[in-house]
């Protein structure tokens, strides 16, 4: 790479030799950097077409990876359905017990109303026994 330094030396050549316009012109045209570092038309063509294989080839991996997980989902999705099926055997499962528990509180309810009924009646002979042994005991001590 030509440095500042030998860029002002040439044109100050230049300008003594041709004069400041056609200096000033020509170092107009000349490049501030190094040729090698232009690249051809040839190079970015390659260089494009490089890179639109890499693309290709970065593209045809995440599709890849797409279906993989596509296919994790699907069976993830799988697996969902079949808990739900277990659920809903569960809920069924708790229906049926609810409906053995509401006939289990209906007899209770039945057996409450006759032990009521039967404690009336079991009061009801208590007193008369009471009062009988009562009567029998004041008969006797008379």
């Amino acid at each position: 790479m030509v440095t500042d330094a030998e860029r002002r030396a040439l044109r100050d050549r230049l300008v003594t030799s041709l004069g400041e316009p056609a200096a000033g012109t020509l170092m107009a045209l000349l490049a501030p950097f190094d040729w090698t570092e232009v690249a051809r038309r040839s190079d970015v063509e390659s260089l494009r077409a490089e890179v639109g294989h890499r693309f290709d080839a970065l593209e045809g991996r995440f599709e890849g990876f797409q279906h993989h997980v596509d296919g994790r989902f699907e069976a993830i999705d799988g697996r969902f359905e079949a808990i739900d099926g277990r659920f809903e055997a569960i809920d069924g499962r708790f229906e049926a017990i609810d409906g053995r528990l509401e006939g289990v509180q209906g007899q209770l309810a039945g057996l409450r109303d006759r032990i009521d009924s039967q404690l009336a009646k079991l009061v009801a002979a208590n007193v008369a026994t009471v009062t009988a042994v009562t009567a029998i005991v004041a008969a006797l001590v008379r």
